[in-house]
Order: C-alpha cells, then sequence, then structure tokens
C-alpha cells in the first residue's frame, strides 16, 4: 500500500516529481522537513514535487534525534494555503528565535507530495484521484498523524481562518498533550477554553463541532487521540447498587472505568487502616460501616430499588488496586489523585491506630489540602491530628499562623507545632509522614512523591 506513494501513474499535465521506485517492497515513507535555510533560497511555499525538481538540497529526510517544528495552518485556497505569503514571512520574522529551538520546519503543502494537475491556463489545481491514488493519500495521511506526534507544533494562521478547522484542532491539541505545543497568540483561545488540562470528554465535544474535508477520516482520529488521552487513566471502581447487594468482600466485583469519562465528585474514596497483611477486612466489619453510610436502610430496601445516595462508586484499595508489587506504583499514581478529587470517607478506629499508618495519614491530608474537610468515621471521633489538619488548611488557605495560635494552642494540641507558613507546609506534612508507620517501607518513596504532586502549596 505505502509503495503507491511513491510509484504512481502520471496525470495529464500533473507536475513531474522524482518519487518513482522498482523496489517491490512496501518502504515505509521517511517525511521530509525544510531547513530554515530555505527562507532565504525561496520567496514563497512551493509544493513538494516543485521543490524535489528545482531546490532538492532545501528537503531533509526527518530522522529520529532531529527536532521538527510542525506547522499546522488553514488550507485558504486548494491549490495555494499562503496565497499572499503572509505565513512565509511570518516565520521569516519569528526565524531567529525558533531556529536556535527547532533543526527545521514540516509544511504539509512543501514536505508531502501534492496530487495537482494544470488547467488550460497553466493554474494548479488538484487532480481527481483515482481509487489506487486516494488509497495511498490516506495511506499517508494514517502516517503523518504518527509523525506530528514526534514533532512540535506550532500553529500559523495569519488569515484567521483555523479556529473551526478539525485538523488544525486536533493537531494542537494532540501537541498539547505530548507537552509539545508553542504557544503564540493563534492558539491562545484554543487553550482558554479548553482549560490547563482538558480532560477527553472536553476535548471530543470541541473536535466533534468542528469541520472537516470530505475524506477525513474524523472518528478514527478522535479514536488515536482517545487512546492517547486515556492512557494509563483507567481504574477499578465498585458501582454504589452493586456493592450494596453483596453480603461479603468475595461477592464485590469492580469493574474498569476511565477517569476522563466519571464525575470524580461521585466517587467516594475509602482511607482505612488494614486490619492484617493479607485481608484489610476479615469479618466485613468495614463493608458493613460502608454500606450503612451510603444507605442506612439498606438491609430493609429492596435489592432491585436504586440506593438513595449521591454516590456511584467506591473506591476500595484492596479491590480496586492489583496487589502486584510490580504493578501497583503506576496503579497509586493514578488513583491518589483521586483522593485529592473525590469525597473521602475515612474509617478510624477507638485505639487511634489509623492517624499512625503513614498511607492513611497521606490519603486524608491530600484530600484536607484539595477537598476540604473529609468524611470521618465515627463522628464523634476526636484527635490531634484532625485539629491540626483543620488550622493547616487555613494556613495553605490563607498563608498566616499568627492568627490560630491562640485557637489552636486552646485546644489542648500541643505536640503538633502548626507551619510557620505556606512554604513550610510541606515539610511539616513530610514530617507527620516520616513519624509514621509503614509496612513496606519502599512506598515511603512514593508517598513523599505523591505528597508534593498533591498537596496545592507553593515549593519550598
Amino acid at each position: 500500500m505505502v509503495s503507491r506513494l511513491f510509484s504512481r501513474p502520471q496525470l495529464p499535465g500533473q507536475l513531474p516529481g522524482q518519487w518513482s521506485t522498482t523496489s517491490r517492497q512496501e518502504p515505509k515513507v521517511v517525511f521530509k522537513y525544510l531547513e530554515w535555510e530555505a527562507l532565504d533560497v525561496l520567496k514563497e511555499f512551493l509544493p513538494c514535487q516543485v521543490l524535489e525538481q528545482k531546490f532538492p538540497n532545501v528537503l531533509v529526510p526527518a530522522k529520529r534525534k532531529k527536532k521538527v517544528l510542525y506547522i499546522s495552518h488553514r488550507v485558504l485556497k486548494e491549490w495555494d494555503p499562503d496565497p499572499d505569503n503572509k505565513s512565509w514571512h511570518y516565520l521569516k520574522e519569528q526565524r531567529s528565535s525558533l531556529s536556535k529551538l527547532f533543526d527545521g520546519f514540516f509544511y504539509d503543502f512543501s514536505c508531502m507530495y501534492q496530487y495537482l494537475i494544470k488547467d488550460h491556463e497553466g493554474q494548479r489545481k488538484h487532480a481527481v484521484l483515482t481509487t489506487e491514488q486516494r488509497d495511498a493519500r490516506n495511506e499517508q495521511l494514517d502516517q503523518l498523524s504518527t509523525f506530528i506526534k514526534k514533532c512540535y507544533v506550532m500553529v500559523v494562521d495569519p488569515y484567521d481562518v483555523w479556529k473551526d478547522r478539525f485538523w488544525i484542532l486536533w493537531e494542537c491539541l494532540n501537541a498539547a498533550k505530548n507537552r509539545k505545543l508553542v504557544v503564540n497568540d493563534y492558539v491562545i483561545p484554543l487553550l482558554e477554553k479548553t482549560g490547563p488540562n482538558p480532560n477527553f470528554v472536553t476535548v471530543q465535544k470541541i473536535l466533534l463541532n468542528a469541520g472537516a474535508k470530505d475524506g477525513t477520516n474524523k472518528y478514527k482520529l478522535l479514536s488515536q487521540l482517545e487512546t492517547l488521552y486515556l492512557e494509563g487513566a483507567q481504574c477499578y471502581l465498585i458501582p454504589v447498587d452493586h456493592f450494596l447487594s453483596c453480603e461479603n468482600w468475595d461477592s464485590v466485583h469492580p469493574v474498569p472505568l476511565s477517569l476522563h469519562h466519571i464525575d470524580q465528585s461521585k466517587v467516594l474514596m475509602i482511607s482505612h487502616r488494614w486490619e492484617t497483611k493479607k485481608h484489610p477486612d476479615p469479618e466485613n466489619t468495614k463493608l458493613r460501616i460502608i454500606q450503612s453510610f451510603l444507605d442506612p436502610d439498606h438491609q430493609a430496601r429492596d435489592l432491585n430499588a436504586k440506593a438513595p445516595t449521591a454516590f456511584q462508586y467506591i473506591f476500595f484499595d484492596w479491590k480496586c488496586i492489583d496487589q502486584t508489587p510490580y504493578k501497583i506504583e503506576s496503579a497509586l499514581v493514578r488513583v491518589n489523585e483521586l483522593y485529592a478529587n473525590s469525597p473521602c470517607l475515612c474509617l478510624c478506629d477507638s485505639k487511634g491506630d489509623y492517624f499512625r499508618r503513614s498511607w492513611c495519614l497521606f490519603e486524608i491530608c491530600i484530600n484536607t489540602f484539595n477537598k476540604g474537610t473529609p468524611i470521618v468515621l465515627p463522628k464523634n471521633t476526636h484527635h490531634p491530628i484532625l485539629h491540626w489538619l483543620k488550622c493547616a488548611r487555613l494556613v495553605q488557605q490563607f498563608g498566616y499562623v499568627h492568627v490560630l495560635e491562640d485557637m489552636y494552642q486552646a485546644n489542648g494540641t500541643t505536640q503538633l507545632d502548626l507551619p510557620e507558613d505556606q512554604l513550610h507546609l510541606k515539610s511539616q506534612l513530610r514530617n507527620l509522614i516520616l513519624s509514621s508507620t509503614l509496612t513496606n517501607q519502599g512506598d515511603l518513596r512514593i508517598i513523599l512523591n505523591l505528597l508534593d504532586k498533591l498537596v496545592p502549596v507553593p515549593d519550598e
């Protein structure tokens, strides 16, 4: 299939190119880019086959270690994407700064084969493609979507006509997710619309409302983008209605879900201390406590009736995380973002062991500093760390501790020092974690790294 790009019938009046090959093997398409010196040699963007014929030295094969800037643009006229040379002049103006960062740039009109013919007046225009040529073109576009992922992307649109075009939006959102989008004045309106870290639902809505030429496979490209946005974002959660019908943990079966496709405010995270190393709740005591919290009348309710609760899913680590050692770290990075973004139910115990466990302290801390006050059971639980967290949360929000000192000491909490300001908050949290108990000391590095990432205060 790919070989058709290199061996194709000459159309009547078609501009000549140097694409033929006699090899029977299907070669992989090697895309070429323009070096910055092309801006001195040329006066405008020319079709690829013209450059191959008249200026063969300006096109360079894109090798793995080369940093290539992909120019995303709207085709203003099908035979000339830059009729007034405004894009060309924009690149010349930005050349001094861009050439320090990138080895060259890719402009599809000049770097990809163009199916052009000349009309009776000698003007270029697109040819009507045969089935074979259309297949070859689609194959080339498929490989282009892979090539774009390796490039940095910059929008150049002095004509201000790109904002509703599918291909350009796809290129920008793909690059933004890969952290390879060059931000300039052209893309700021798009970034304001999506926000700094958009989920796939937002991206999908923007792209489905965009226009595309006939033949652009929007759903295939959306599928590629979905894979990128959802990569590593799958987790297992327990549906609430199913959970309320379970008599023990053996009958609880979580389902795989994407974090980008669920409302995280409808997920109830369970923070708890494991009773044994092998089983966190061998007597099913916690299971019944959680069921009673979700629906106090669940035992008397018809199993087919929907529970009157605001939550759709619950997360219980033992059932929802693969406990295989080599898989658990990557899973922890994903699900602990849920502890920061979702309501959290903390199952404390009468002995206060919950507040001596590193993972429990970490979970209640990141939930407090991101969501506010977690739900603590039993309701009459009083512990110095709970009061410390309330006061430290105020330090996080307002940055000053002086007003809190009297209130803090009046409650008899003297063994924990309040942080002096926001800059010292993470240091205090680290000390709190380091003074706690951890069954697996290898988890300490994970906890401290996640703490730095998920507690939103200025770094030290």
